[in-house]
């Protein structure tokens, strides 16, 4: 099904035509439910500039932190069966699990993996092009100084949701995908859906990465992120996901299948955390954010809004819903860090809703300038090096190999009359 023919649906094509075209997204993929109805499916844009290749509702994009929904759904189907409490410490499921402050580390629960409050920091450079294990990525979170006493904070972090794929492990005995492949996309119907941008890649349909750099669409490289799992390695289509909200719309019932009973469901859209407030690109209509297990909560213009968002290279995705009206909506776009996800939803919930009208198409453009602008003076702010001068040291001077019990080892070395330094899989001229 592509989509059903209203005044509304035609307008909406419109604008998403024009948003893509002044925001420089090559590709998006749409769908919009209503009081159980897809009533939206369709493509828009390419998902290969340089063939042509048009997005289908059948084209896969990375989600990104959408993913993180999944991973919180799969603790909430342990739970109901009795064999994972989420306010059990994470320590009975995973004694190898810490924080670098012991009195903490007992006390953790899987609630507070999920709401981001353990005191613990991004840390994003630790699984970032990273070739560690999930077991080892969890062993090291023991070695982060906390950045906030704990329950204290939002501080948002994707190693904790590598962790709570690694608890769903060690309950169930089978990875976390196969897990969420079995208990959630299969019961869903979601054939299309997979763990790994290079799964993706060995179909007959997937998105190629994108980003703008100096008002030009430029491809990149798939970032591989399969270790954190439940943080954000999902790739689907709007089909598949259309089912997902489905799911959520329905109270944890898809077609005459009970998945999740409504009241597990409900915790996961209950605030467990308030997200202060952040002046920056804020929107008024917007006010009120908190997290939930695995979903933010926010109020749009008196309406309760359940969302997630999903930014990986290349990619920028957002899954939302109001279970009040009953609708929601999927956009996945192959660009990376636009704004058109929110903003376009914004304008989607307006028709559907009858609310005034917004130029939510103006307001993307203009809030896309000023974010380039930031970025622009924050990159001009960084000290410049002083030009004619010479190190007071033999270059050699500063090599060696340096170790962080979490990071591990960063080695600064000597090529030709330059410093690198190597950590990770990265390889940086100094």
């Amino acid at each position: 099904m592509s989509k059903i023919e209203t005044p509304v649906m035609t307008s909406l094509q419109t604008t998403v035509e024009k948003m893509m075209k002044d925001l420089n997204v090559p590709g998006a993929a749409i769908a919009v439910i209503k009081d159980g109805e897809v009533i939206l499916s369709e493509g828009f844009g390419y998902r290969n500039i340089e063939t042509k290749e048009p997005v289908t509702p059948s084209t896969r994009f990375a989600i990104g932190s959408s993913t993180k929904a999944f991973g919180t759904l799969s603790l909430s189907l342990l739970a109901q069966q009795k064999k994972f409490n989420w306010d059990t410490p994470v320590q009975s499921y995973i004694p190898n699990f810490s924080l670098s402050e012991l009195l903490a580390s007992s006390q953790v629960t899987g609630r507070d993996l999920a709401s981001h409050r353990t005191g613990v920091s991004r840390h994003e450079a630790l699984w970032y092009s990273s070739s560690l294990s999930r077991k080892d990525l969890v062993e090291k979170i023991k070695h982060l100084q906390l950045d906030a006493p704990f329950r204290t904070a939002f501080l948002y972090n994707n190693l904790m949701y590598a962790t709570i794929s690694y608890i769903v492990e060690s309950i169930t005995n089978q990875t976390w995908e196969q897990y969420a492949t079995e208990h959630i996309l299969e019961p869903l119907n979601m054939r299309h859906t997979n763990f790994s941008v290079t799964d993706s890649q060995t179909t007959d349909d997937y998105a190629l990465p994108y980003i703008e750099n100096e008002g030009e669409i430029k491809e990149v490289p798939f970032r591989n992120i399969d270790t954190v799992g439940a943080a954000g390695c999902i790739n689907s289509t709007i089909e598949d996901m259309a089912n997902w909200v489905l799911l959520h719309l329905n109270e944890g019932r898809f077609g005459d299948h009970e998945l999740i009973s409504s009241e597990l469901l409900q915790q996961m859209y209950t605030p467990h955390n308030s997200i202060p407030d952040q002046p920056i690109l804020s929107l008024p209509e917007s006010p009120l954010n908190s997290y939930g297990l695995g979903w933010f909560i926010s109020a749009y213009r008196g309406n309760k809004v359940v969302h997630h968002g999903g930014n990986i290279d290349g990619f920028s995705a957002l899954v939302s819903f109001i279970p009040n009206e009953n609708i929601g909506l999927v956009i996945l776009t192959n660009a990376g860090g636009t704004l058109l996800p929110t903003y376009l939803a914004n304008q989607i919930y307006d028709e559907l809703l009858e609310l005034e009208s917004i130029d939510w198409h103006k307001r993307a453009v203009e809030d896309t300038e000023k974010m380039k602008e930031m970025m622009k003076e924050a990159t001009e702010s960084l000290p410049e090096q002083i030009k004619g001068t010479t190190p007071s040291h033999k270059l050699e001077d500063y090599t060696g190999t340096f170790e962080h019990p979490a990071y591990g080892t960063l080695q600064i070395y000597k090529r030709d009359d330059s410093l690198n330094v190597q950590f990770m899989e990265m390889d940086i001229q100094l």
